[in-house]
């Protein structure tokens, strides 16, 4: 055994028994197959992202269009509630009037007929006036009656031609002005005759 060798030791082995080292051989399409992967995954990442952002705005859209339906609902309700309660109010001043109106026709109709019962009254109490006189005839008392009406009713006439603004409650008024000139003209045509 040489002197080399022994110093080595007796395990040591030389360059020649030793075996080569496998190398990986990298080829660069795949560097570039796998860039295109990554490319490709990066896209998808992009698109997933894009889409969830287009759902949000469109989420966030719908979720304005009921917001803006539910104000618009609100507003015509708020309309139709106006428009129910201005008829109802409408409707409420329409039978007041028509209540006043019906009340009024009641007061006319029965003045009127009161007008026609004192008519009638007056004509018994000329009639019984005159009826006192026996140099009074028939035909005679029956003038002394159209007289004392036409006066009253002359008087009454009078008054509503000089009232410019004639209303129901007018035409009353001249009624009542009308009994108390009937009365005073009986009073006065007595007095003549007795």
């Amino acid at each position: 055994m040489s002197a080399k060798r022994k110093a080595c030791g007796a395990n040591a082995t030389s360059p020649a028994d030793k075996k080569p080292k496998r190398m990986t051989i990298i080829k660069i399409s795949d560097f570039e197959s796998n860039d295109n992967h990554n490319a490709r995954v990066d896209e998808d990442e992009k698109e997933k992202v894009k889409m969830q952002e287009s759902l949000v705005n469109k989420d966030e859209r719908i979720a304005a269009l009921e917001e803006s339906v539910r104000q618009h609902e609100a507003t015509i309700s708020e309309r139709e509630r106006e428009k129910v309660k201005m008829l109802e109010d409408r409707a409420t001043d329409l039978a007041k009037k028509r209540e006043e109106l019906v009340r009024k026709d009641a007061n006319i109709a029965a003045l009127e007929d009161n007008a026609r019962h004192s008519d009638l009254t007056v004509a018994r109490l000329m009639g019984a006036v005159c009826a006192g006189n026996r140099d009074i005839t028939d035909r005679n008392k029956n003038k002394a009656i159209e007289k004392v009406l036409f006066m009253a009713y002359k008087s009454h006439l009078d008054h509503l031609k000089e009232d410019s603004k004639f209303t129901r409650d007018t035409k009353e008024n001249a009624i009542k002005k009308l009994f108390d000139e009937v009365a005073r003209d009986i009073v006065k045509y007595a007095n003549t005759l007795w």
